[in-house]
């Protein structure tokens, strides 16, 4: 016979979890925290000299909280002590014989586990707005920083590294709109490649130095707004809404968005293991590049058009709509995730371990992980525009809520 155990979260969401316990056990108690039945241990008695204590948590518990609880008439009165992840309990009763026993049981880590002390920044002294990054490898990032539109300067590139100072670089092309995405991404000479308002330059780093090398041409019909690299091509979107591949052979149109005249702004392009996906928000629909065929979906289970896009190994691509809404590619069909409630533009999304992390207007980072989405308190408001993988961690970069003497900052938060 098995025990179904009911609990309460804090957030007054009702969880239950069901425990076979051997035939010969007795539940002496259900063990809960003094403040709320958010964490609780089911203990059950096996033969005199032990005690099983089987954990499922619902919600995390308070770090270094002290709970005391009982475990029933049959049982002393017992505390539970939280120490990292550790839960350990301990009969605080002297005339019972469990007394000489102590029991510990391994947490599982909270949901969102992003603390503040995990959060690293790095300032950039700079006027000039955060507009692009890419990673050269798991310790030097490369931004492009751009100019506020009204001004005549022209775009500069920072590489940031984890042990230096972020170290002006001179851009080989002088201009606006300066694009970087990285080139044959896991190979162990990467590249990125940088569009500039003519050229097309592949960018190498060594020993603190950048060089580029001219590899293409950029026609003045083609003002590129979102850029993604394979390891042979370019993939863009351009201001007037065309989804566009170069190769070596040059540019060629993949699919024209119906966006009616409007200025796309805001886009996104994404290369996934299945093939290259583009979106913009003034359209509902989603296009495919396979690399043999151009395929569109407006069935994305969304109600806005998507604002974002993302992949993980998990849930394959991720779609999000300008209402914060989201949804995956199951198989065949999109599926809607469970509802984030964060009624937001999402503007970034990047996979961890565990899910993804996304990034939306007013500065709201949130985090989707074991199947629920959180947010993450401890970087809310510092305004990250745009995520992107570095190493086993995730950099993005502060644009929302900047005045024109505030640092850019970098934000790197854990992958996991």
């Amino acid at each position: 016979m098995s025990t179904v155990v009911v609990g309460a979260t804090e957030s007054g969401r009702i969880r239950a979890t069901r425990v076979q316990p051997r035939p010969t056990q007795n539940l002496l108690s259900v063990i809960a925290t003094a403040e709320s039945t958010a964490h609780i241990a089911l203990g059950f008695e096996q033969t005199a000299e032990e005690l099983q204590l089987f954990d499922d948590q619902l919600t995390a518990a308070p770090v270094g909280a002290l709970i005391t609880t009982t475990l029933g008439e049959q049982g002393p009165t017992d505390r539970f002590v939280l120490s990292g992840s550790n839960l350990t309990w301990q009969s605080a009763s002297t005339d019972n014989e469990l007394e000489r026993f102590r029991y510990e049981l391994r947490a599982p880590p909270p949901a969102c586990g992003i603390t503040e002390h995990q959060v690293e920044r790095i300032n950039v002294s700079t006027r000039l707005f955060p507009s692009s990054m890419a990673a050269f490898d798991e310790d030097v990032l490369f931004l492009v920083m751009e100019p506020d539109e009204s001004v005549t300067e022209t775009d500069r590139a920072f590489l940031i590294s984890r042990d230096h100072e972020p170290q002006l670089i001179q851009l080989p092309e002088t201009g606006k709109r300066n694009r970087v995405a990285a080139g044959a991404p896991n190979q162990p000479n990467r590249f990125l490649m940088v569009v500039g308002t003519s050229t097309i330059w592949r960018a190498r780093h060594e020993l603190g130095s950048v060089s580029f090398e001219p590899v293409g041409s950029i026609p003045p019909t083609i003002r590129i707004r979102e850029l993604a690299a394979s390891a042979e091509d370019l993939f863009a979107v351009t201001s007037d809404g065309v989804f566009e591949r170069w190769s070596t052979d040059g540019w060629v149109e993949l699919y024209r968005f119906p966006v009616d005249g409007e200025h796309v702004t805001d886009c996104s392009v994404l290369v996934t293991p299945g093939g290259v996906v583009a979106s913009t928000p003034l359209t509902p629909e989603v296009a495919f590049w396979d690399g043999r065929e151009l395929t569109t979906r407006a069935d994305l289970a969304v109600p806005g058009a998507p604002s974002s896009l993302g992949w993980t190994p998990e849930l394959g691509l991720i779609v999000a709509d300008t209402g914060g809404v989201m949804s995956h590619l199951d198989g065949r069909e999109f599926v809607r995730l469970p509802d984030s409630k964060f009624r937001l533009l999402v503007r970034g999304i990047a996979p961890t371990r565990r899910g993804f992390i996304f990034a939306g207007a007013r500065g709201f980072v949130g985090q989707f992980v074991n199947g629920e989405f959180c947010d993450l308190e401890s970087v809310n408001g510092v305004g990250i525009a745009d995520l992107q993988p570095w190493g086993d961690q995730l950099a993005g970069y502060a644009r929302d809520r900047m005045q024109p003497a505030d640092p850019t900052q970098i934000v790197i938060l854990p992958a996991d």
